[in-house]
């Protein structure tokens, strides 16, 4: 791709193709940086992408340790439906979102973006995490609390740091399918393009 950049339109299309380019030239950027507007697209798309991933992880990793450390009722349908979940087309949850979003009046923003992409995001964040929240010890935690720390405490100084692995490997790694994080929130089109839609 990089190379095709620097090739004049028409080399593109000649049979045999050619691997470096027969005439060099950066037309092909000066049209993309004066006649477009890039860089306001370059940066919607980081926030859209940062905003989703920062929030489906704090979101994912709060309930993924609530889901990990305390039993309640229906713990198992729970964690099983967020499963499921994931398991939809993202097709199928477009409409509704849409439609909610209108009704909030954030039609045509970032936030609803934001919104969106973590909707998709967050059930994977919560089977991640939990999984991850149950390979660390709870005597951990117990240990801390006898120490004086109080259960957020606790949770914060402990289990938070030593998810920082599964964090940064969510956040990243959720970048190359759609519905998982923040390349894939670069990357997906079918959720901004509904979004401009009236």
């Amino acid at each position: 791709m990089v190379l095709c950049s620097f090739k004049p339109g028409g080399e593109l299309y000649t049979v045999p193709p050619t691997f470096l380019p027969n005439e060099w030239t950066l037309q092909n950027y000066r049209d993309l940086f004066v006649q477009t507007n890039f860089l306001t697209y370059f940066a919607n798309s980081l926030i859209v992408a940062g905003g989703a991933t920062v929030l489906s992880l704090v979101i994912g990793g709060l309930g993924a340790y609530s889901l990990s450390r305390f039993k309640f009722f229906g713990i198992a349908a729970f964690s099983n439906m967020a499963l499921i979940c994931y398991m939809l087309p993202e097709v199928l949850i477009v409409l509704p979102l849409y439609i909610y979003v209108v009704k909030l009046g954030l039609a045509d923003t970032l936030i609803s973006l934001i919104i969106a992409n973590t909707a998709f995001t967050l059930p994977l964040a919560l089977w991640f995490m939990r999984s991850y929240f149950n390979a660390i010890p709870v005597s951990l935690e117990e240990s801390a609390m006898i120490d004086g720390c109080t259960r957020l405490q606790a949770m914060m100084r402990l289990p938070c740091r030593l998810r920082c692995p599964a964090s940064f490997r969510l956040g990243c790694s959720a970048s190359t399918t759609p519905g998982t994080s923040s390349c894939l929130h670069w990357s997906s089109r079918l959720r901004s393009e509904t979004r401009r839609c009236r």
